[in-house]
């Protein structure tokens, strides 16, 4: 599980959002994860330890993260995503971090021979 610390100068929220009202792209996921996935939302439902990271921007949900959860969502059906909401531009710090941190656990996993 991954822990998101996120500025209190951020408006931020938790909740489900419709998965049609949400502004993503599918391509670039990875089959193997999807189905992964796919299997898990069947079998336990969506983990609200890992919200999709959504940025509000006017009322259109724009996802910044969560790309294969949001496509395995979707291909089984479900109709709605647990969802942080974040109301501010400065959303993106946010994804930028969220690259970053994502690289640090990459190498550190090829450092210990985990890749």
């Amino acid at each position: 599980m991954k822990i998101y610390r996120i500025s209190s100068a951020l408006r931020s929220r938790l909740e489900w959002v419709p998965i049609n009202d949400l502004i993503f792209f599918f391509g670039n996921e990875k089959p193997n994860v999807v189905e992964d996935i796919m299997r898990s939302l069947k079998k336990n439902g969506w983990d609200k330890n890992e919200p999709a990271f959504v940025y509000d921007r006017n009322g259109s949900y724009i996802l910044m993260n969560g790309h294969h959860r949001l496509a395995a969502a979707y291909r089984i059906g479900m109709e709605k995503a647990y969802c942080l909401i974040v109301d501010s531009d400065e959303a993106w710090k946010i994804e930028s971090l969220t690259d970053e941190i994502t690289e640090v656990e990459d190498m550190a996993r090829k450092e210990v021979g985990l890749n």
